[in-house]
Parts: C-alpha cells; sequence; structure tokens
C-alpha cells in the first residue's frame, strides 16, 4: 500500500474509514478491517482478549438505518445573538 510506504505504518494497520449511513455503524466497520486485531497486537494484549460480540451493536445500528420519524432539537444559549458563537452545532 503506498501509504504505508510513505508513513512506516504497516498495511494491516491502515483503515479505510468511509462514509457510513449512521455513526453506529463505525465500530462495525473497523471490525470488518479487524481494527481490533491491530490494537490488540500493538498492546500486546491478544493473548487475554476475548471474542467481539457485536450484535446487539449490529442490531442498534440496522434500527437506526431503519428510523424514519423527524425530531426537533432546540438549543439554548446565552450567547445566541452572535452569529458564530454556536457554528459548529448549527452547520449542518
Amino acid at each position: 500500500m503506498k501509504h504505508s510506504q510513505f508513513c512506516h505504518v504497516e498495511a494491516a494497520n491502515i483503515l479505510n474509514i468511509h462514509g457510513v449511513p449512521n455513526i453506529w455503524h463505525i465500530p462495525l466497520l473497523l471490525r470488518n478491517q479487524n481494527a481490533h486485531h491491530s490494537i490488540l497486537k500493538q498492546l500486546n494484549l491478544l493473548s487475554i482478549a476475548t471474542p467481539l460480540d457485536l450484535e446487539a451493536w449490529t442490531r442498534r445500528a440496522e434500527t437506526f438505518d431503519n428510523l424514519t420519524d423527524s425530531v426537533r432539537i432546540a438549543m439554548v444559549g446565552n450567547y445566541v445573538g452572535l452569529t458564530d458563537s454556536y457554528l459548529s452545532v448549527v452547520k449542518v
């Protein structure tokens, strides 16, 4: 891999984090790329690690994929009059 050659990181430790339908899919994406194995190996914890069980997590990710109702979220703050006070929250 090109990235591995230029940043001196093993190819097995380079992850591809692409767009996902919702944030609950990120751990599943990392699991599918064996990120947990690379981390445990680096920390020398492979011998004591327990098998992954992400069944409940997978169900939650699938549940969020199928949500259709909208939710209104209100934000209350002290400095709402300033244009950039909450820009990171307001900007979508």
